[in-house]
């Protein structure tokens, strides 16, 4: 390509003039990558116009159908301090601290028979502590619980539950006095630990969250686990003065009744998912996401966001049935795979609905333990040979089970010992088989859910006090058991 020098005669300097076909093409050029960004940038407006208007598209869909689905639909008004069950649970916690370290303290004493250092250092926190007591009358006394729980963006980051570990320090002398005061013959003040154990469950199940779903659902069985425990009649029962046998029948009757009361279990664990879904949905789009990154990944942020939201559909259907068969084909029909644009991920396993099934288990197999008590009291001791025998006058009817088939209720093994079982996950009734219930390495501890039926013998299936760690070793937050001698 030629090109034309030219010189400039009153400057001295010299141009080098570029042809008018080559300017043609820098123009050309400039103009379509400038057409190209313009038609670049108006197709990422689209996609995110259309990404946001989706996104909200699902949250109003949501909200017609009464669902909380942003974090201002979890902002409610405090609660004065003399209704709030959570003020007296926190003072009654604070009394006292308990040495992690012990065996019975870390591990639990639901498994095994009341060790002796259980039994003195309870009673010597109450005797030192005669305000815990009342406190927990008091929370008793309050049907709801505000922890006062930072509800802002990001949620993972703000959401203090701290206070899970100060009630679980609760609940670990809650049980030993209860097992303690049935020892003693005096029932009715170990049924009022039930009592607290189930306060402190419903207390937490209010906090929603799947973490403190978790945790009430674990306070729950220990409730069900203390109360099985009681049931098992003992000649000493009613042998205090101070307890009244008419007395002793109404507050059995009224935890029967708490405890067949699945329609607010279910409907605290539908509002713990809709929490954990704002959880994962603040995570994409909180404000502390920097606003350049935020615009710039704003499709697949919205997106994504989306997808969240419908992924967690199937698992609050699930959660909403009541037996494990109907949650797992409405799991079935529901679940979906989302396709993100930059990876794919399903929605929440089915498995994280375990805990709310197996604690409504042993919540049916404790109603039906508390009736049997009260068959027994009334028949000299005697137990029914069937549990038709129990109704209408103990129940209005059989406990259903959960794991089985529809209208399958739980089952009876008859005896001195009687005990209740569930048909567990298979849905098989092995008739009372808990060959495979306890294993060896947790302390050993004891679960029904190992074996192929979950067995609750009233009494408590117990192990030997001496086979309880004596202690254990916590550093860097891993608890390692100590080796004790087995005599």
């Amino acid at each position: 390509m030629r090109q034309t020098i030219t010189s400039d005669s009153d400057n001295g300097t010299t141009r080098r003039r570029i042809p008018a076909k080559r300017k043609n093409t820098v123009r050309a050029i400039v103009r379509g990558s400038a057409f190209g960004f313009g038609l670049s940038l108006l197709l990422f407006l689209a996609a995110n116009w259309t990404a946001r208007l989706r996104f909200q598209t699902l949250v109003n869909e949501r909200h017609r159908a009464g669902e909380r689905v942003v974090l201002e639909d979890f902002q409610t008004a405090p609660l004065p301090d003399d209704q709030n069950a959570a003020t007296y649970l926190e003072r009654a916690a604070k009394c006292f601290e308990l040495d992690w370290r012990r065996g019975w303290v870390y591990y639990g004493v639901s498994d095994y028979e009341l060790p002796d250092e259980a039994r003195d250092t309870v009673r010597e926190i109450l005797l030192k502590h005669p305000e815990i007591l009342p406190l927990l009358r008091r929370a008793d006394s309050c049907d709801k619980a505000d922890w006062h729980a930072k509800w802002r963006s990001p949620i993972i980051e703000n959401l203090d539950l701290k206070f899970i570990n100060r009630q679980r320090q609760l609940g670990q002398i809650l049980y030993p006095y209860g097992v303690d005061q049935h020892e003693l013959g005096n029932d009715l003040a170990a049924l009022e630990c039930v009592e607290h154990l189930l306060t402190i469950a419903r207390a937490i199940d209010q906090q929603p969250d799947y973490a403190s779903h978790r945790a009430a659902c674990s306070f729950d069985e220990y409730a069900a686990q203390l109360c099985l425990r009681i049931s098992l009649r003992k000649l000493s029962a009613h042998a205090n003065a101070n307890v009244d046998r008419g007395e002793f029948n109404r507050a059995a009757k009224k935890l029967i009744s708490e405890f067949l009361d699945d329609d607010s279990r279910i409907y605290r664990a539908k509002q713990a998912w809709l929490e954990h879904r704002v959880e994962m949905v603040d995570g994409l789009l909180n404000p502390s996401v920097p606003a350049v990154a935020r615009f710039a990944d704003g499709p697949l942020l919205y997106w994504t966001a989306g997808d969240h939201m419908q992924a967690y559909d199937a698992l609050l259907c699930a959660c909403q049935a009541k037996r494990w068969s109907d949650a797992r084909d409405e799991y079935g029909r529901k679940a979906v795979t989302t396709k993100f644009a930059l990876f794919d991920e399903t929605c929440p396993p089915l498995g994280q609905l375990e805990p709310q099934f197996e604690s409504m288990t042993a919540r049916h197999a404790a109603a039906l333990a508390l009736a049997l008590r009260l068959y027994a009291d009334d028949h000299n001791g005697q137990y029914p040979a069937d549990l038709q025998n129990l109704v209408p006058r103990y129940l209005v009817s059989i406990p259903s089970d959960p794991f089985g088939g529809p209208g399958a209720t739980l089952k009876y093994l008859p005896g001195n010992r009687p005990a209740v079982y569930s048909v567990s996950y298979d849905g098989i009734d092995s008739h009372g088989d808990r060959a495979a219930s306890i294993d060896p390495e947790g302390g050993p501890t004891l679960s029904p859910w190992r074996a192929r039926d979950a067995v609750f013998p009233l009494g408590g299936a117990l192990l030997p006090a001496d086979k309880l760690p004596k202690k254990v070793i916590i550093h860097t937050g891993v608890a390692v058991r100590v080796p004790v001698k087995r005599h």
